[in-house]
């Protein structure tokens, strides 16, 4: 028997005795269709998923998942059963949590962790998958000996060797693999195919992969500042650099074009825009303005709280909540700008202003130092509840991003008058 036939009739096996779309699949039957996709995967049969392995595959049953933020959802795709949607998810470098509706055979990838995102109550038919990378460090796989994200960052790719996120971090600045950007670009959005910068002196958005080569460069008619991009709905938003405006661009992911469809008028020229599934979220430049709220048409609803206000002020949204960056603090506020609360964080006396927040698949929170003095650059990463990991001794003057995959972890520092990418493959 060939090993493509072979692997249909392990896979029709495979379903048959699971019932697969109409009763549970326990954990030990879906990490044995897994181990199916791995196997299947050494031989190179098409179309598999990748040689990974997952530890722990965690149903849910009767739900929905919700990401804690919209840039991680990753697709949807069309999957015959629960079998190949969690190897769908398995394959997906990025994808740690699925859910699948066996009635319309949809499959939904997500880059969050399972833990960090909302279980939304659905229809029976509808089931959520959690992929759980961690694997036991003792010989005999005890399970009591599990390590756990996010104080761990696990990857398949190194089955077994769970590293704290101090390690891992270490490891990307020993490596130091550096690819030069070629210009010095302003903003920087980290999707699941590359990452995208604007530009403020060449007036472009560029698409770049993960190994820092140039795409696709889209021609601009202005400067640009800050730029954010709505996956469901494939749309940029980009903010000419002294305008008070921003603009959206319908993004073809097929033929790799933008096509303009509006501007919309801001209180002044905006410093950064978060476009959610129903809402544009807009801070500014200036001092004086708090962040506004509109609808996704650009009308204007509501105006934040006043400890909104502040000049160069970053933010990012996550689990339901507006998180601001001002000073050395973290404010945050309900989706409707209320304000709710602070943290302040134990900076050293040469961090004073924050840069850029962001957070990653387990709920790690990424932050800079937007100081002047190079010297003092860094990016700083903490846990949810103000746990101190590590700080990442990389210059970053105008922005970073970070994206972990389950092979690698990349940095994008945004500097004037250069820019980097750097990377750590596990």
């Amino acid at each position: 028997m060939s090993a493509y036939k072979y692997w249909q009739y392990l896979m029709r096996l495979l379903e048959k005795v699971c019932h697969t779309d109409n009763v549970e699949m326990n954990t030990f039957t879906i990490n044995i269709v897994l181990l199916a996709t791995v196997i299947a995967s050494r031989i190179r049969v098409a179309n598999c998923a990748s040689d990974t392995y997952v530890a722990h595959t965690q149903k849910i049953s009767s739900v929905q998942f919700q990401p804690p933020i919209i840039e991680h959802y990753l697709d949807t795709v069309n999957a015959k059963s629960i079998i190949y949607c969690v190897a769908a998810c398995n394959k997906h470098d990025l994808c740690r949590t699925c859910d699948y509706d066996s009635s319309t055979k949809q499959c939904r990838l997500f880059e969050s962790l399972g833990s960090t995102g909302t279980l939304i109550p659905s229809i029976h038919t509808s089931s959520v998958f959690i992929l759980n990378y961690c694997l036991q460090k003792t010989n005999n796989y005890d399970l009591s000996t599990i390590y756990s994200e996010p104080d761990y960052i696990c990857t398949p790719a190194s089955p077994g060797q769970s590293m704290t996120v101090y390690d891992a971090f270490q490891k990307l600045i020993v490596a130091n693999n550096n690819v030069p950007l070629p210009l010095a670009e302003r903003d920087v959005y980290m999707s699941s195919n590359g990452f995208y910068t604007s530009s403020s002196d060449s007036s472009a958005i560029r698409h770049y992969g993960y190994n820092g080569q140039l795409i696709t460069a889209y021609a601009y008619g202005s400067s640009l500042g800050c730029i954010n991009y709505n996956p469901k709905i494939n749309t940029f938003i980009v903010c000419p650099y002294s305008i008070p405006r921003l603009e959206t661009q319908l993004f073809n992911p097929n033929t790799s074009t933008t096509m303009s469809q509006q501007n919309i008028s801001t209180v002044g020229p905006p410093f950064y825009s978060y476009y959610d599934t129903n809402r544009l979220y807009i801070s500014y430049r200036s001092s004086a303005s708090p962040i506004t709220i509109h609808l996704i048409n650009g009308t204007k609803i509501l105006t934040a709280d006043s400890q909104s206000t502040g000049s160069f002020t970053p933010f990012t949204l996550w689990q339901s909540q507006l998180v601001f960056g001002t000073g050395n603090s973290i404010s945050l506020f309900n989706l409707n700008g209320t304000y709710q609360s602070s943290w302040s964080y134990n900076f050293s006396s040469a961090v004073s202003v924050i840069g850029f927040i962001q957070h990653d698949y387990a709920g790690r929170r990424y932050f800079n130092d937007y100081n002047a003095n190079p010297s003092n650059k860094g990016v700083y990463i903490y846990n949810q509840n103000s746990t101190f990991y590590t700080v990442l001794n990389r210059a970053c003057i105008w922005t970073c991003a970070i994206k972990i995959t389950k092979r690698n972890i990349t940095l994008v520092s945004l500097q004037s008058p250069n820019s980097s990418l750097y990377y750590y493959n596990f």
